[in-house]
């Protein structure tokens, strides 16, 4: 019996900034200012600098020396937002670079995750995720350290947000090798994944928590894949809904349902072949985790249990015998 083979691709986000800068150069320049981009994107879902435009909130810590915990004392989740009419990054509650000392900064973006900071561990964002893909939010944090009216007050402080979440994505590929062959993707679901987690600033790191781990259905509970047995690539299997994004963690296992349809003599119709679903679905168990910041490319190719119908011939010896005698 042939089987199921799992490929993984994993590909880290590119660190390197798309930079799409957006100069503030205000009337006073001992005002702080903003310039905030976040490094590149993959698909419209994912939060990117459009995002960051509908605002974002900033967190200021000012020490006179060296840096010590990051609790704010400065800035206080001070609202953060594009003008168009300016080209510039606004906030309110405008603030002034002290005389001397140094600020580090903590932004949010993309209204998801809440922030809080203590003299234990410093800056930490709270993230409770969806089960659900087309519920999932992405989670930009950028950080400035540093900073100072010498070094930032002529040219604003600059934010580079970055995705600090994992993301999962998923293609198909029919790979028998015979192309009268349809495989039709019934689902594909992510057991026991966990959505709740603490996320660590100073050393981006994640604490998650036990939450009834939940079963995540990737983008096609509303929707079947269905492609020939012929097609050259994988095929994604996320639908409008996007990749799943959910907290980085221990990878868990996947299940696949999924259906073979072979082509009927007159070419109208198709008739099924295998079903591998409900109770005969096929599970994969992953293994390694699921980190920060990384994007992670499941590419199945499904090539098995398909029993092809086969003939044996033999001729049988002669049922009957009948001997006619007659006399001439």
């Amino acid at each position: 019996m042939k089987k199921i083979f799992l490929a993984i691709a994993t590909l880290a986000l590119i660190s390197s900034c798309s930079k799409q800068e957006i100069t503030n150069a205000g009337a006073d320049s001992s005002a702080i200012g903003f310039n905030s981009y976040v490094n590149r994107i993959t698909r419209a879902a994912d939060a990117d600098l459009a995002t960051l435009k509908e605002g974002f909130s900033v967190y200021g810590y000012y020490r006179e020396g060296a840096a010590g915990v990051f609790v704010p004392n400065f800035f206080w989740g001070s609202q953060v937002s594009y003008s168009p009419l300016s080209s510039m990054w606004t906030y309110s509650d405008t603030k002034y670079w002290p005389s001397d000392g140094y600020i580090d900064f903590v932004a949010v973006a993309n209204n998801t995750g809440s922030f809080y900071a203590d003299t234990t561990n410093g800056a930490t964002v709270l993230y409770d995720g969806a089960a659900d893909p087309a519920e999932q939010k992405d989670l930009l944090v950028a950080t400035a350290n540093n900073t100072s009216k010498a070094t930032n007050a002529l040219n604003g402080v600059d934010l580079q947000f970055k995705h600090v979440l994992s993301r999962i994505d998923v293609k198909v590929k029919n790979t028998t090798g015979d192309p009268t062959l349809k495989l039709v993707v019934k689902s594909i679901k992510f057991k026991n994944i966990l959505t709740y987690g603490e996320y660590k600033v100073s050393d981006k790191t994640w604490k998650t928590y036990p939450n009834d781990g939940v079963t995540s259905v990737l983008g096609l509970a509303a929707a079947q894949i269905e492609q020939l047995g012929g097609a050259a690539n994988y095929v994604s299997a996320n639908s409008a809904a996007g990749a799943l994004i959910i907290v980085p963690q221990a990878q868990t296992t996947m299940e696949i349902e999924y259906e073979y349809y072979q082509e009927s003599t007159d070419g109208q119709s198709y008739i099924r072949v295998a079903n591998f679903t409900g109770a005969n679905k096929k599970t994969i168990t992953l293994s390694g985790n699921w980190n920060t910041d990384t994007k992670y490319t499941y590419e199945l190719g499904i090539n098995n249990d398909m029993t092809p119908i086969t003939f044996t011939a033999s001729v049988s010896n002669w049922t009957n015998s009948v001997t006619v005698s007659s006399d001439l």
